[in-house]
């Protein structure tokens, strides 16, 4: 259960707080939404009398006209076995398609179980799907991991993009890593200018690294 729930983000919420009966009755009509909503009641039990299975026929509904938080939803029933039968090729397949979709929990989810298993190319993959899909915290930690010197299986030139998306988060290692890129053109042209600038900036977020070398200047 403990696996499930941490596919389950904040529902989209309606105008308004809906009643029990008007949740299924949008859900029976087609809304995508409400089914996914009322799959989490069921399956947690909140609202309702907790019932996995009926949580499984929701799911399977909403993930039919892809929704992508039902479709991860879907692949940890089928993995775990909550309310189906338990199938871990079919889990994994729902899975990689929600976080195809976009979904940042499953395509953590798949980086995880990848880790787990000691693909360390397939860890990346789906690490590299999740900062892809706008995970602010993903995007950080491939910046600090970049940073530090770790082997990353991407070109400079792809990691300048994903640094670049962290430094827009102010994020001040990446303020200082898009700093020595454009200062020793690794990853994107050489460009003094634009150096100086994130070299600015990532002080003015905090960097240290970038408080001395502009600390370094004043004594020379």
């Amino acid at each position: 259960m403990a696996g499930l729930l941490l596919l389950l983000p904040a529902c989209q919420q309606f105008n308004r707080p809906l009643t029990l009966r008007e949740l299924i009755a949008n859900a029976q009509e087609g809304n995508t939404a409400a089914q996914y909503i009322y799959a989490c009641m069921a399956l947690t039990g909140k609202g309702m009398d907790q019932n996995p299975e009926l949580a499984f026929q929701w799911f399977r509904a909403a993930a039919s006209a892809h929704h992508p938080a039902a479709t991860g939803a879907l692949g940890i029933c089928h993995m775990t076995g909550l309310g189906t039968a338990k199938d871990t090729r079919l889990g994994m397949r729902y899975l990689k398609k929600a976080a195809r979709m976009g979904h940042v929990p499953s395509a953590l989810t798949m980086a995880n179980l990848a880790k787990k298993s000691g693909d360390m190319e397939g860890y990346f993959k789906w690490l590299f799907q999740a900062a892809a899909s706008g995970d602010q915290v993903t995007q950080d930690y491939i910046a600090d991991l970049y940073l530090s010197g770790t082997k990353l299986p991407i070109s400079d030139r792809e990691m300048v993009d994903y640094l670049r998306y962290a430094a827009m988060d102010n994020n001040p290692k990446a303020l200082y890593g898009m700093y020595l890129c454009n200062l020793r053109g690794k990853g994107l042209p050489q460009n003094m200018l634009l150096a100086e600038a994130w070299l600015h900036m990532a002080a003015k977020a905090g960097s240290e690294e970038a408080k001395n070398v502009l600390e370094s200047r004043k004594d020379k």
